[in-house]
């Protein structure tokens, strides 16, 4: 049976369906004065002394010492921070200083009361971190006196936080830490040394295609990495940073007889295609530099041109200054071609299974163009009247040289009409180490899209692994135009890793929009909280959306099923034998006619992706609503390849088998999209189906499809594939939403917050509220 659900109905349904995690107390706490803030992390059995002492902001409240010398902490508490060891043990725990932005740092001073006599006393050990580096303090001596813990860099060193890692110490006098202020003594920029890269030249190689990266995964073994990285996209990357945190580099590979093997093992080659042949005046590549373990040193790097990829010229070569850590090897030469290849030649004495190389760049002038024209008084085209399609120049997102993980946006559509909404995805990717927090800012064109946040949380709009169950905070802001948007958690069991952080937001055309308007809808400024607390940069995305109503789309044909001699089982399918673009409904598929017990089902589900869009669980086990499969030990070994749904279910147990058509029942469910026309067939298609008995015997069975036709109104019971003559039952569906759309025209308040009904958005959000029982959902095909 199909019901329409309104506008209104949908945000009372979301309402009460959509939960709100909440955060429990982290041992991570923060205060700011001055712009700066200082924030700390204590193990459990250190505490913070209450008031009288003072709280975490007195550190950067420039007071070092008290009106008077401060000789013993009685009468002087405010002005210190106070932590106490009671874990009758040596410990350790943090303190930062957030400098309010990046400055120039040289030194470090941390002030602190010695006075043994009182069981206050002094830490045993403290090391600063600032910008990945390490400085061991120097411990002042005195007692009843405030003393300095302070590090000298000889340097200036670029920082946005200073971190103090302090050993605290379990003897008796010194049960008390007391500190008055964290503070840092200024650096100077240091003196840019002039650029290696030709000088009035551009590197055009960011623009060309890599035709053979090479790539070397392994995700097997103990020893998991990943050295797939892009060798021009500008990332350099970092000398020793290998492993799973290797992804910038892009590695050649030969040990043997390896499966894994990607070139001779004595010159490897990457060629770049510029498209048209280039006038070249440079070039340069970055590689590993001084080998290691298992990593072997380039003896010399050449490099070719070609105009056809197929007969070379050498412009030169390279055999100095290929060691260190991280090592350039440049060639200035003019030459011209449409192809450019960078030839690396193994060492014949540091030998190794890798060759290691970041960045191949090609340089050429670019000249600047000057009109010859004289401009003219009269324009010489009379200004549009239609709106041009181009947003202008594409964003220009933030590429740090170590990302520690992107962010990318995946839009439901890209087109939306004026008053019609869409759905942004924002899933995390190509992490290098786990994650307690995300935060980036995405922004939006105010002019011609409204946010729409249906229960005004945008703790709600989190789709990650474990939310339901974990604990998590959303700090996310919003303005026009703009999101800021932050996501936390304290629990190590529920921290991000891969293809387990997705956050959903919807946004709707405004109603008077022009069409034929182009935008992007950017995430930028991304960085994250890795597991050892310190703040990590991440690479954002955009993508682009455009306005107006879209070309119709053509009716396909009407899928051919495999026909199966004396099939094992046939699959039944039902389904709505009519929709409206923006509605949600539901295909249940069941098997039928059993000749045997089956221990295994898989099969081809293939739907329309111009017309529908299918809700998938996290869980796909989820889609199974006959509890004798869901409480057994059954196993889904389901994928998605694009519009098929590869189906496979298997089970061990003989105990468990299906034998029955109740024993084996899923249900899909799919959003019909807002731009499908009245009178179209939507066609989903159930083939190439299988079964495993209990025999361990693989058998056929029959597949089948669904034919649901857009803008009818049909019957409200669902239909069969195949009509039954029994009578139908008159007990109605408990499951189905049963809210029929409102007939009272919307206030004027309500239409300025909320998309039209029937919006493939609003019903996409609609549907993930709905299933929500079932397990954390998410979209898995985009348009």
């Amino acid at each position: 049976m199909k019901k329409c659900i309104t506008r209104k109905a949908l945000c009372i349904l979301l309402s009460a369906l959509l939960t709100v995690s909440v955060f429990a107390t982290c041992l991570v706490f923060s205060a700011s004065a001055s712009g700066m803030s200082v924030s700390y992390d204590i193990p459990d059995g250190v505490t913070v002394q209450a008031s009288p002492y003072g709280t975490v902001d007195v550190l950067v409240d420039g007071v070092k010492d008290a009106e008077t010398p401060i000789v013993k902490w009685e009468g002087n508490q405010k002005y210190m921070f106070a932590l106490r060891n009671g874990t009758g043990a040596v410990c350790e725990y943090t303190l930062t200083l957030d400098l309010d932005g990046k400055k120039f740092v040289k030194g470090v001073v941390l002030s602190i009361l010695n006075y043994t006599s009182g069981n206050v006393g002094l830490p045993e050990a403290v090391t600063f971190e600032v910008a990945g580096e390490s400085f061991t303090a120097t411990i002042g001596e005195g007692n009843a006196q405030i003393v300095d813990i302070a590090a000298d860099f000889g340097k200036s060193v670029e920082a946005d936080k200073i971190v103090a890692k302090v050993t605290y110490s379990a003897e008796s006098n010194r049960k008390y830490n007391m500190y008055t202020e964290f503070s840092f003594v200024e650096g100077e920029a240091p003196v840019e040394e002039p650029s290696t890269a030709p000088s009035e030249s551009k590197n055009l190689a960011l623009n060309a295609t890599v035709l053979n990266t090479p790539e070397y995964v392994d995700n097997e073994s103990q020893w998991p990495c990943s050295y797939n990285g892009k060798v021009n996209d500008g990332i350099i990357a970092e000398y020793g940073a290998l492993g799973m945190a290797g992804v910038d580099w892009a590695a050649f590979y030969y040990n043997n007889d390896s499966a894994k093997n990607n070139f001779d093992g004595k010159v490897g080659e990457i060629v770049l295609d510029f498209g048209s042949v280039t006038e070249f005046s440079s070039f340069r590549t970055h590689i590993y530099g001084t080998g290691g373990s298992g990593i072997a040193e380039i003896e010399k790097v050449e490099f070719f041109v070609s105009d056809d990829n197929s007969t070379w010229t050498s412009v030169g070569s390279v055999t100095e200054n290929l060691t260190g850590e991280g090592a350039w090897a440049e060639l200035e030469a003019e030459a011209s071609g449409r192809y450019v290849k960078y030839a690396y030649t193994k060492s014949s004495t540091v030998g190794g299974v890798f060759l290691f190389i970041s960045e191949c760049e090609a340089y050429g002038k670019v000249a600047a163009e000057e009109s010859s024209e004289e401009p003219s008084e009269e324009p010489s085209e009379e200004p549009s009247e239609e709106p041009s399609e181009e947003p202008g120049d594409e964003p220009v997102i933030a590429k740090p040289e170590n990302s520690a993980f992107n962010l990318d946006v995946q839009l439901s559509a890209d087109n939306v009409k004026a008053g019609s909404s869409f759905v942004a995805t924002i899933t995390a990717s190509n992490l290098k180490s786990f994650l307690y927090g995300v935060e980036a800012t995405l922004t939006y064109d105010k002019d011609l899209f409204e946010l729409y946040l249906p229960t005004g949380n945008f703790l709600d709009t989190l789709l990650a692994k474990n939310v339901e169950s974990g604990e998590w905070e959303s700090l996310t802001t919003a303005e026009a135009g703009k999101i800021e948007l932050s996501f936390v958690t304290a629990e190590a069991a529920n921290l991000i890793d891969e293809d387990s952080f997705a956050i959903v937001l919807m946004f709707t055309a405004k109603a008077d929009v022009a069409a034929n308007l182009a935008s992007y809808i950017v995430v930028d400024a991304v960085a994250g909280t890795n597991a050892d607390s310190d703040r990590v940069d991440g690479t954002g995305s955009f993508a682009k959306i455009t306005t107006g109503e879209k070309a119709p789309v053509t009716q396909p044909d009407a899928p051919v099923i495999k026909d199966v001699k004396d099939p094992a089982a046939v699959i039944a399918v039902e389904f709505p034998e009519s929709v409206k673009a923006g509605d949600i409904f539901t295909v249940t598929v069941t098997l039928e006619d059993l000749k045997n017990s089956f221990l295994g089902v898989e099969f081809a589900l293939k739907y329309d992706d111009k017309a529908v869009m299918p809700v998938l669980p996290a869980d796909l086990m989820k889609l199974f609503s006959a509890p004798y499969v869901q409480d057994s030990d059954w196993e889904s070994l389901t994928t998605v390849e694009g519009n098929v749904i590869n189906f496979a279910a298997v089970n061990a147990q003989q105990a468990n088998a299906i034998q029955s058509a109740d024993d084996f029942v899923f249900t899909i469910p799919f959003v019909v999209l807002d731009d499908v026309a009245d009178g179209y067939h939507i066609y989903i298609s159930i083939d190439d189906v299988a079964l495993t008995t209990v025999d361990a015997e693989r058998v056929e069975g029959q597949g089948t499809y669904a034919d649901i036709t857009v803008g009818n109104d049909g019957p409200d019971e669902p239909s069969s594939e195949e009509p039954s003559s029994e009578e139908p039952s008159s007990e109605e569906p408990s499951a189905e939403p049963s809210v029929e759309p409102s007939s009272e025209e919307p206030s004027e308040e309500s239409s300025k917050t909320s998309p039209e009904t029937g919006d493939f958005g609003v019903a996409a959000i609609a549907l993930l509220a709905l299933v929500t029982a079932g397990g954390v959902f998410a979209v898995r095909k985009f348009r």
